[in-house]
């Protein structure tokens, strides 16, 4: 049975295919898995990720619909043994401390050992269990920088659409600030009338 703490990582991709291949609409999702619709549009941008209650319920939606091989992830790509192989070189191999290089192991290879259980992976390097947690680390964080950039994907998408809104804007500022501009000037062509242009003021031809 797939482990539901390890669901893909293009959830999103596959929640697409899913409507596809189900024909439900995405409300009718959201409705049979008992969620918010906003909920399911932010698993479409990757933006959150299910819980494991929420993704044991797509599972079995899927399952009744012939869809659960869109969310089972039965097989991994790298075996414990190949996976403790790999840790054991970058644990050796670190110049600097060996907790940073099983955090890096956790996010370089998070894909391939998905579905692989840390303690496992450990055991098999042959390096202290502590490390477990670390290499936990790893992978919660290239999970988390999957689903940041899927995010600015879809923040970028939709302010692209914002300059066109923004151009009438522009221009309607520029009627306002030129009259200002304008007024400064006004100042000195009132001042030009107390003095002749031979220099002489105008209030002479009163004094005499």
């Amino acid at each position: 049975m797939a482990r539901i703490s390890t669901l893909p990582d293009d959830l999103p991709e596959r929640l697409e295919r899913f409507k596809e291949e189900s024909g439900l609409t995405w409300i009718e999702i959201a409705r049979r898995l008992g969620l918010q619709v906003y909920t399911m549009r932010r698993w479409r941008r990757g933006l959150s990720w299910p819980t494991t209650k929420a993704g044991q319920a797509l599972l079995n939606l899927a399952r009744d619909l012939d869809c659960g091989h869109l969310f089972e992830e039965d097989s991994a790509s790298m075996t414990v043994e190949d996976a403790g192989l790999r840790l054991t070189e970058a644990y050796k191999g670190s110049r600097g401390p060996k907790s940073m290089a099983v955090v890096l192991f956790g996010i370089e290879y998070a894909a391939e050992i998905r579905n692989l259980s840390s303690t496992e992976i450990v055991q098999c390097a042959s390096i202290p269990p502590r490390y477990d947690k670390q290499l936990n680390d790893g992978r919660n964080l290239a999970r988390y920088v999957t689903m940041r950039d899927r995010g600015a994907d879809c923040l970028e998408g939709r302010s692209s659409t914002e300059p066109p809104s923004r151009t009438p804007c522009s221009t309607s500022t520029d009627g306002p600030s030129a009259a200002p501009t304008s007024r400064p000037q006004s100042g000195p062509a009132k001042q030009s009338g107390f003095a002749k242009p031979d220099g002489r003021s105008s209030r002479t031809t009163t004094s005499g």
